[in-house]
């Protein structure tokens, strides 16, 4: 079957030639578009993708941007800013001798939402086929180095003396109705209108549905407060509430499962729950 997720159309999309992503503007201009759409980092040195990114401005800007700060030298690392996942791939670029290419897909007919979603989507897809997720999404880092942040914060990258690891959760089951008390493999609570809802103080994923759509999908490290601040949104008066617990899970763990929601919602209705993305 070979590798769906660096095919080239893989996710229904049709995604450009394989460049080195530290190559010459004159590679970029022939390659990569300055339309908005999605992109994908890969690595010889890992066997599923890297990183999975969206833009609504300008793709080649966007993963110039990327490969300025990932190839910076190392004793210039970037910060979280303007590109969160060059920390992750400078590192192990750095540790490891990764070397990436990227490919890109134009995407400009949809609103940020929808590529958002479509984006939450190929990392579902992509956590399906291999196991486990992209390297550098979810907030996942390399085992020797920290987070840094915005440059504006001025927290730097730093080299850590002891490994610390950052599997994957298991991948996602059977995608069926996402009312489903077994939606996904998973074992959800049963359905409760939220006025009424009361989860435990632990670490989960929920989701928020009326009679016809998902309204809302998220993550919490504590969904019993979660749920207190959704109960004072009038978006979601009247609808029902289910949940499942992850005591004790990582940070990105719960990123992971979230994804896994609306990636797999996305495949069942090719669109974001109705407040997803909204503010408010």
């Amino acid at each position: 079957m070979g590798n769906l997720t660096q095919s080239d159309k893989w996710g229904q999309l049709s995604w450009s030639k394989w460049i080195p992503l530290n190559s010459e503007l004159v590679t970029y201009q022939n390659y990569i578009s300055t339309k908005p759409g999605l992109y994908r980092v890969r690595s010889k040195s890992y066997s599923g993708l890297i990183y999975i990114g969206q833009t609504g401005r300008n793709l080649r800007e966007r993963t110039r941007a990327l490969a300025k700060h990932t190839y910076n030298s190392l004793d210039n690392p970037p910060w979280n800013d303007p590109h969160t996942a060059a920390p992750t791939l400078w590192a192990f670029r750095h540790e490891d001798q990764f070397e990436y290419e990227i490919s890109v897909a134009i995407k400009e007919d949809y609103e940020v939402a929808m590529r958002q979603s479509y984006e939450d989507y190929l990392l579902y897809l992509h956590r399906l086929e291999h196991g486990y997720s992209t390297l550098a999404n979810h907030g996942r880092k390399h085992p020797l180095w920290t987070k840094p942040s915005n440059k504006s914060k001025s927290r730097i990258m730093k080299q850590q003396s002891v490994k610390i690891l950052y599997p994957s959760i298991d991948k996602p089951g059977l995608n069926n109705e996402f009312k489903s008390p077994k939606w996904l493999g998973l074992e959800w609570s049963p359905s409760c209108p939220i006025k009424d809802i009361q989860p435990p103080n632990d670490s989960g994923v929920y989701k928020i549905f009326n009679d016809d759509e998902m309204l809302y999908c998220g993550e919490s490290t504590n969904l019993n407060n979660r749920m207190t601040t959704h109960k004072r949104n009038a978006k979601f008066q009247g609808a029902m509430v289910s949940f499942t617990v992850m005591k004790n899970a990582l940070v990105h763990h719960l990123k992971e499962r979230e994804v896994d929601l609306m990636g797999a919602y996305f495949e069942l209705h090719g669109t974001h729950p109705r407040h997803q993305y909204s503010n408010g």
